[in-house]
């Protein structure tokens, strides 16, 4: 089971679709799938830039491993099939409208939006993250 907040949900949704045997089931915490518009892949990598320059403390790849470059994931979401929790800050809205997609076109099995919570939901409701793996481990079974 692939746990992963932001980047690293949507990294846990790549591999379950280049590994599908290896992956029994996904949490994905504050994570999306991508884009497939362009213009919008565009914009969150402008949106990257600018967070990292406001960041000079960050190593450089920080920013690079960040950026989209393709949207294999947003067009093979389909391919994954085992279960799925999402978890999203009621306040993360980029991140809220990611759930909509993955109740599409994923087997969701659990779905927490956490009120009054931003995007680092993952250290401020550890306790539900818990429960969301306990979920899609009972999904596995």
């Amino acid at each position: 089971v692939l746990v992963g907040h932001s980047l690293g949900g949507y990294l846990s949704l790549a591999y379950a679709i280049l590994h599908p045997d290896e992956v029994a089931g996904l949490v994905m915490v504050a994570g999306g799938p991508g884009f497939r518009n362009p213009d919008s892949l565009a914009q969150w990598n402008v949106g990257i830039d600018a967070m990292t320059a406001k960041r000079p403390e960050l190593p450089d790849a920080v920013g690079e491993i960040s950026k989209h470059v393709d949207s294999m994931v947003m067009d093979r979401l389909g391919e994954i099939t085992a279960p799925v929790a999402v978890l999203v800050g009621e306040r993360d809205k980029q991140f809220v409208a990611s759930a909509a997609v993955f109740r599409k076109y994923l087997n969701v099995v659990d779905e927490v939006v956490v009120p009054d919570m931003g995007h680092m939901v993952h250290a401020k409701a550890p306790d539900m993250v818990a429960a969301a793996v306990q979920a899609v481990i009972a999904a596995t079974a």
